[in-house]
């Protein structure tokens, strides 16, 4: 718990020197200006990370063999969980051969969660 405590405690200080920095390196324009490029850059900043995230989620479901329109259809097209687990697959490129079949969906990991979730309940049980 120390550790997130110093870590926010980090990001708050970086976030107060990012805006003095911001301040001084703007300390010339209007208000209206500063506000303006802040609102600007936010709007860009949203539309990249929702194109990002959603170009993720279909690379995610790409991974599970759906893909195209299907990908973008609602769920009623979607094959069961048992059919995309019996679909091959392909270890995706840059993945080390090694990678756990968890990570390709072609296992069952409820013993491994229940495992971790033991453990964490007697990592917090002991402090």
């Amino acid at each position: 718990m120390a550790l997130w405590r110093w870590h926010a405690i980090e990001e708050i200080e970086h976030k107060a020197v990012a805006y003095d920095t911001w301040l001084h390196a703007t300390r010339d324009w209007s208000r209206w200006k500063r506000w303006r490029v802040k609102s600007l850059l936010m709007l860009l900043v949203t539309k990249n990370f929702l194109t990002h995230r959603i170009q993720d989620a279909l690379g995610l479901l790409a991974q599970d063999g759906i893909t195209g329109t299907a990908a973008r259809r609602p769920t009623d097209d979607v094959p069961s969980v048992e059919a995309r687990r019996a679909a091959p697959h392909p270890t995706p490129a840059g993945w080390p051969i090694s990678c756990p079949a968890s990570i390709l969906g072609t296992s069952d990991d409820r013993g491994l969660i229940t495992q971790t979730e033991r453990n964490l309940a007697t990592a917090d049980s002991s402090t």
